[in-house]
């Protein structure tokens, strides 16, 4: 049996399934087996969003911080500034 994919300019452009129809089924335990996989597939990408989303809202917090005590010093050195 072939699977035939034909990709242009880098991205996927046909795919080709002749002959895999005449595939037999799964049985009941490779079924099961694969959507398992899939499930465990699909926690996995779930847990590595989540994990990136958190580490992005990390970032931008410490450059929120980094912003307002630029501003503080800003403001400071305007102060004594005036001061003088």
């Amino acid at each position: 049996y072939r699977l035939t994919l034909k990709f242009k300019n880098g991205k996927l452009a046909s795919i080709d399934t002749s002959g895999i129809g005449s595939l037999p089924q799964l049985t009941d335990k490779e079924k099961e087996l694969e959507d398992k996989r899939i499930a465990e597939e699909k926690a996995r990408i779930e847990a590595a969003r989540i994990a990136k989303e958190k580490e992005l809202a990390r970032i931008a917090e410490e450059k929120a911080r980094i912003e307002a005590a630029r501003i503080a010093k800003e403001k400071e050195l305007a102060r004594i500034a005036e001061e003088k």
